[in-house]
């Protein structure tokens, strides 16, 4: 029998202060009566992810991504609210792009595009838009935005790991360092 196929989120898995810090934005938001990511994914977990990989094994994608981390994780300074509109509401917040971030995603989406898996466009180089989603599939994002609007900018998050997650259950399957 083979292994399941499924899709699998290449993502930065943010340290516990970061955790505690987006966990309070989801504390406020869900006491606004918004449903945030936590709510809608129980396991769920502060993150930014750097690619999805549509069908590919576990094993196969931690094979093809071993020590993507080797050069050290970058240090994320989440500055600013956004949001996209479509396909769905998100509210997220956004890091500074950095160098040592664009690196990161570089190697990982080139390491996929060498190892012929298939990948979601969204998080093609050109494409992608870093963030830390908050909340999505929701009617309002002003209310969204007004239930954060004191939120204290910028927060340093340190990266933990590279995290391989299961889409859209967000169980982490594979940690690479």
């Amino acid at each position: 029998m083979s292994p399941r196929r499924v899709a699998l989120a290449v993502e930065l898995v943010l340290d516990d202060a970061a955790q505690q810090f987006v966990g309070d934005l989801w504390d406020r938001l869900e006491s606004a009566g918004i449903v945030t990511l936590a709510a809608a994914s129980p396991r769920v977990h502060a993150h930014v992810s750097l690619g999805v990989a549509t069908d590919t094994t576990p094993d196969a994608l931690a094979a093809t991504l071993g020590g993507v981390a080797s050069a050290g994780l970058p240090v994320l300074a989440l500055s600013s609210v956004g949001a996209f509109l479509r396909p769905q509401h998100v509210v997220f917040l956004a890091p500074v792009v950095t160098a040592e971030l664009l690196a990161l995603h570089a190697t990982v989406c080139e390491r996929l595009a060498i190892a012929d898996v298939a990948t979601s466009p969204l998080y093609a180089p050109g494409a992608w838009v870093p963030h830390c989603t908050i909340a999505m599939k929701f009617p309002s994002i002003a209310e969204a935005l007004h239930a954060i609007g004191d939120v204290e900018l910028p927060f340093v998050a340190r990266c933990a790991s590279v995290g391989l997650v299961e889409v859209p259950t967000g169980r982490i399957v594979a940690t690479l360092g």
